[in-house]
């Protein structure tokens, strides 16, 4: 249908996953919305393929609302979108003749991904065997808790203050920490402590 500034639009009557009245006729329903890019570069339009969805009170499940597209279960539809324009596509680069990376930027690189991997593991444990209160005693005995007057929600300021310890080289300190909570059989060498399994990457 046209708009008031004659453009295009798609009106779609929503359908609602709340318990509907008795006798009212409104079953639980919704709609699956699908975009894509079509028309040309000169005339571009956008392609909306909607999936109306209905409950089946027989077998319990969402299914195609097909009395609704009479017996289809979805209609696509295409609407001018005349003030949109994609960038056109840049020619291909020229092939570059490759290289094999020296050992000096490989071993770099796996040292890169080494620290990845520990920090990972350290948010697992610090995650999984802290509660909240022995998160709170950890974060604090490291001394790595944001400094700021208003009051973040708990999840964002652990978030925060592990950042900053990552950033204050404190991760080690915090391994060992959180290693006190962990089961002894599940322990693993602190990787941020030289003469460990890793040592100091």
């Amino acid at each position: 249908m046209l708009d008031d500034q004659e453009g295009e639009q798609v009106e779609i009557y929503a359908g609602a996953t709340n318990p509907p009245e008795a006798g009212a006729g409104y079953p639980f329903r919704y709609n699956w919305l699908e975009f894509a890019l079509g028309g040309t570069w000169a005339a571009p339009m956008l392609r909306v393929t909607v999936h109306p969805r209905i409950w089946d009170y027989t077998h319990p499940r969402f299914t195609p609302d097909l009395m609704r597209l009479q017996g289809r279960e979805s209609l696509t539809f295409e609407v001018a979108c005349p003030n949109f324009r994609s960038t056109p596509e840049a020619p291909a680069p020229s092939p570059q003749p490759r290289t094999e990376p020296t050992e000096d930027a490989q071993r770099e690189t796996e040292m890169v991904d080494q620290k990845t991997r520990d920090f990972d593991q350290l948010q697992y444990y610090f995650w999984a065997y802290l509660d909240w209160n022995q998160r709170l005693k950890a974060l604090v005995q490291i001394d790595v808790l944001p400094s700021t007057r208003s009051q973040p929600l708990p999840q964002t300021l652990e978030r925060m203050a592990l950042d900053t310890a990552k950033n204050k080289g404190k991760l080690g300190e915090l391994w060992d920490v959180v290693m006190q909570a962990v089961p002894s059989e599940k322990r693993v060498d602190n990787p941020y402590i030289a003469g460990s399994r890793r040592g100091q990457a």
